[in-house]
């Protein structure tokens, strides 16, 4: 049988990363499986051609979305759930994809849990660039 021990799901918060959210969730339940949630906030250095996260790392930028999302995170699973079974949160500021796959593997993720009409607007933390 297969073993789902670690379960990922990036969320831009938008309707189609709740409806994968419900379903990591239904599965952490069937699998017994521990629940990540991850948030990338995208700095604009970044969403410029190709990704360098060494500069997407940046205090002043990430400082007011991280500490936003990571509220939201915590709002997505109740209390009672979090007592069940493991539930962390967290957020990084890159581009999305680089900053997924990172936080999946340094996590020994065994799943990534996404929506896949989630484009909706993306936080960005130095919006006056």
């Amino acid at each position: 049988m297969v073993q789902i021990k670690t379960i990922l799901v990036p969320t831009d918060f938008s309707d189609a990363s709740a409806a994968a959210l419900d379903f990591a969730r239904a599965l952490a339940g069937a699998f017994e499986s521990d629940l990540h949630l991850l948030h990338v906030v995208q700095d604009r250095t970044c969403s410029r051609g190709r990704p360098r996260p060494s500069a997407c790392r940046w205090p002043a930028c990430s400082s007011g979305g991280e500490q936003d999302a990571h509220a939201q995170l915590e709002q997505l699973v109740p209390e009672a759930e979090r007592q069940a079974r493991p539930v962390q949160c967290a957020t990084r500021v890159g581009h999305p994809f680089v900053e997924i796959l990172s936080y999946a593997q340094a996590h020994h993720v065994d799943l990534i849990v996404m929506g896949t009409h989630g484009a909706g607007p993306s936080r960005t933390c130095c919006s006056g660039a």
